[in-house]
């Protein structure tokens, strides 16, 4: 077999049962559609997200954020910066440690957005079904432990 050969029969490998490239356009599905509704607030899903992680944990540090959202901290930095400018949160640097704390100006935006947010979680769940949002759950909590 030439290398031409092998390169198209390994790529037609790679194209039909590669994992990674699979769930990577199912995330990027996934994120489309909380973007379209959460747009309307001004929000990504990724700040949303964001927004949520740091209501939940009170005032979190960058490195929390990005270990509970499993993104480096360089790409969170970036969103960070573009909350902090929309007046979402304020970012409190002591040494290299930086502590987020959502203001009354993201809060605000949050509540109002889990509207959006709720929109989102419906349809995606009625396009799913039960057994997608059981097979969903069960992934990620075998992936979990990675």
């Amino acid at each position: 077999m030439n290398q031409k050969d092998l390169a198209r029969q390994c790529a037609n490998e790679v194209a039909g049962e590669c994992l990674a490239q699979r769930l990577r356009a199912v995330g990027r599905i996934v994120s489309n559609i909380y973007d379209r509704e959460l747009a309307g607030y001004g929000l990504t899903a990724s700040q949303f997200g964001i927004l949520a992680t740091s209501l939940k944990l009170g005032t979190a540090s960058q490195n929390e954020i990005a270990e509970v959202h499993r993104v480096e901290k360089s790409t969170l930095s970036r969103n960070l910066k573009l909350m902090e400018e929309s007046g979402w949160i304020k970012l409190e640097r002591h040494g290299r440690n930086v502590r987020v704390e959502v203001t009354k100006g993201g809060k605000d935006v949050f509540c109002k957005s889990v509207e959006g947010w709720r929109k989102s979680q419906a349809s995606l769940k009625r396009h799913l079904r039960n057994e997608g949002v059981d097979a969903v759950h069960i992934l990620a909590a075998s992936l979990a432990k990675f």
